[in-house]
């Protein structure tokens, strides 16, 4: 990128694109500060654009900039408000490549990116870039670890379908679910997300569903949409007699039973035998992750200074009895 190719000019706002996407980077509104930056101070770092070849010009970078300016002239076509001018550098002879790397690295420098913005970002480099350039000379301004690994995760979110990078750049869905998410056909991606809205659910269960819906279509080698059939997912979704705490209820235990078969079995076996050691009430198993041996509940309430003993004894019970190596282990 040649700096003497780029020449400051006013531009009407009215022969500004903004239906052109080609080398927008950033998407959505610009915040309040951005605004009364610019009401109080104009634009001061001038939006980079290119002629567009209608006697207009398209936003190679700047485009928040420009929405804002716009939005406070209040100048639309048809409202009768006179139309502004804006200083704008005016890029000549830019290759694609030129354009995408001077749109990231406006971004880059002047806010920190999202993680969907990032994967963007990525996406659009690596089309002119090697990877290791990309990571040498971009990682550390999108404050990621520098690593392949990185990369890679990163660019899968690119692939996502619009309503999953959504829910990625406003934080309903974590990046570790993502990054299974990736491995779904677009539609089972868009029924996924129904999944997260009807049944409300948060980022554990989000990552957990995802977790285990990925690896039960390599554990059983069949297609993530067999496995969406088998749990009755749009039956448990359209099901009104269900509330969002019992359609995910279901579908986790669904989920579970395809991988875990002997789930149901033990689930029953260790409440029959904390029934025996006569600890009901005492201890508990949370349901869905106890097969991983990472979870069984001791809660219990003190009345009075008589029942300590008892509840002593109760553990007690329990430590001694083959539920601990079973459920829980050696260690």
């Amino acid at each position: 990128m040649n700096i003497k190719n780029i020449e400051y000019i006013k531009a009407p706002l009215a022969k500004i694109d903004f239906s052109d996407e080609r080398n927008r980077i950033t998407l959505g509104d610009a915040g309040g500060f951005l605004k009364k930056s610019i009401r109080e101070l104009g634009i001061i770092n001038p939006p980079l654009v290119a002629e567009n070849g209608a006697g207009g010009f398209r936003i190679i970078c700047g485009f928040r900039r420009v929405m804002c300016a716009r939005a406070e002239s209040g100048h639309e076509p048809g409202s009768g408000v006179p139309d502004v001018l804006i200083t704008c550098a005016l890029a000549r002879g830019f290759s694609e490549a030129d354009e995408i790397a001077a749109s990231v690295e406006d971004n880059a420098a002047s806010r920190r990116l999202g993680p969907v913005e990032i994967s963007s970002a990525i996406a659009g480099l690596s089309k002119y870039f090697d990877k290791k350039f990309i990571i040498e000379k971009y990682f550390d301004s999108f404050g990621i670890q520098k690593s392949e690994f990185a990369f890679a995760r990163y660019l899968e979110i690119a692939s996502l379908s619009d309503a999953a990078r959504d829910a990625v750049a406003s934080g309903k869905l974590p990046m570790q679910a993502a990054s299974f998410l990736v491995e779904f056909s677009r539609k089972r991606q868009e029924d996924f997300m129904r999944l997260a809205s009807d049944c409300r659910m948060g980022a554990n269960l989000l990552t957990e569903m995802a977790k285990n819906i990925f690896e039960i279509s390599r554990q059983r080698r069949v297609a993530i949409d067999s496995i969406f059939e088998t749990i009755g997912l749009e039956n448990v979704i359209s099901d009104d007699k269900l509330n969002s705490n019992e359609k995910s209820g279901l579908l986790r235990e669904r989920v579970l039973d395809l991988k875990f078969p002997e789930y149901r079995s033990r689930l029953g076996a260790f409440q029959e035998s904390v029934k025996k050691l006569g600890c009901a009430g005492v201890i508990s198993v949370n349901p869905f992750p106890y097969f991983e041996k990472d979870e069984i509940n001791v809660s219990f309430t003190i009345k009075n200074a008589s029942e300590v003993k008892k509840r002593i004894g109760d553990i007690r019970k329990f430590e001694n009895s083959d539920l601990i190596k079973e459920f829980v282990g050696n260690d």
